[in-house]
């Protein structure tokens, strides 16, 4: 199976949010489990503004287990529809 992840759980996570940063993150253990686990361009370029450095980034995201998966045009419309 695989999994996209939102920004919101993305940001629960690294900002250890009080309220539901472990929630999403038994969210996101679960969904690795069952398999991939991607973000789009949107969800990369949100969760990047919460680092100061590109490195820094790709670290956090290697180290969650989240891969960019950018979504065709055809895609998004079948989503959508």
């Amino acid at each position: 199976m695989i999994t996209a992840v939102d920004t919101n759980v993305l940001l629960d996570i690294l900002g250890g949010d009080t309220r539901f940063g472990q929630l999403s993150a038994g969210a996101l253990r679960r969904c690795i489990a069952e398999g991939a686990v991607v973000a789009c361009e949107v969800v990369w370029a949100e969760t990047a503004s919460f680092f100061e450095k590109e490195g820094q980034y790709l670290k956090a995201m290697e180290t969650l287990g989240i891969a960019f998966d950018p979504v065709a045009q055809n895609v998004a419309f079948k989503a959508g529809s």
